[in-house]
């Protein structure tokens, strides 16, 4: 049971991600706004946004799993994966407010 909330957990994570990338790309396409990640912004100029968002998505399951998996006692690999889940939900929200406050939604 244990694995399966987790496994909860890690798809509502994913659907962050996918949140976040959206809202961040609506954010850049219509207001001409920058990311705020360095390494993001480097990431989008030289391969593009979509190809970093999966890779972020990717680093995120990917580091989250083998965490949750491999350090024990496994509540690190919760509160690793919560801990993420929770900033990309914030950022997710931040941004649509300022897509919203920019009025590109």
């Amino acid at each position: 049971m244990k694995d399966f909330l987790f496994f909860l957990l890690v798809v509502l994570g994913i659907l962050a991600v996918l949140g976040d990338g959206y809202t961040t790309m609506i954010g850049i396409a219509a207001n001409k706004l920058s990311e705020a990640n360095p390494v993001a912004r480097y990431l989008f100029s030289k391969i593009g946004e979509s190809l970093t968002v999966f890779l972020g998505g990717t680093l995120f399951v990917f580091s989250s799993v083998l965490i949750y998996g491999f350090i024990k006692p496994q509540w690190i690999g919760w509160a690793y994966t919560g801990a993420l889940v929770g900033l990309e939900i914030f950022n997710t929200i931040r941004n649509y407010l300022l897509d919203k406050a920019f009025k590109a939604l």
